[in-house]
This record gives C-alpha cells, sequence and structure tokens, in this order.
C-alpha cells in the first residue's frame, strides 16, 4: 500500500513541476497557481515589488467536501423487489 501511494505522489509532484494540473477521480484537482508578490512600502519610502512564486493548490470536489461537512447522505438500500444484476 505504501508504495502505490509513494508512486501516485511522485506522478503528481512530477506533473505539477512540468505545470500540470492533475485530477484524482472523486476526490479533487491538484494544479499549481502563481501568486503575484505583493507591492511593499520600503523604510526608505521606496516601494518595493515582491516577486512572483508558484504555489501548489488542491480544489476538493464537491462530493468530497461535503461528505468532510457531513451533509453527504448515505446510499440508499437496494430494492430487494430487483434482480442482483439490475443493481
Amino acid at each position: 500500500m505504501r508504495a502505490a501511494l509513494d508512486v501516485i505522489l511522485e506522478v503528481i509532484t512530477e506533473q505539477m513541476t512540468e505545470g500540470n494540473a492533475v485530477s484524482v477521480a472523486g476526490f479533487g484537482r491538484f494544479e499549481v497557481k502563481e501568486h503575484k508578490g505583493p507591492k511593499v512600502d520600503g523604510l526608505d519610502g521606496e516601494v518595493y515589488e515582491v516577486q512572483s512564486r508558484l504555489v501548489p493548490s488542491f480544489r476538493p470536489y464537491p462530493h468530497l467536501r461535503l461528505k468532510l461537512q457531513g451533509r453527504v447522505p448515505e446510499p440508499e438500500p437496494p430494492d430487494p423487489r430487483r434482480p442482483p444484476w439490475w443493481r
């Protein structure tokens, strides 16, 4: 299990390093965003611009977000009148 997780994390990291977004079905989306540096007033009265940088970002899919909030209802039990192959 640990080896599989290591491989998944390595692939996600590799893709994000190349600037690509990675989606994990039912979980969320990993992507890289540019964080623009703010303008800062220096003590000498000059205005300095902080260099922009790339930051990792994660957006959970709605189902995961709702589940974490406890708002996703449990799936209904299968209808016993339907045959098993219909479920």
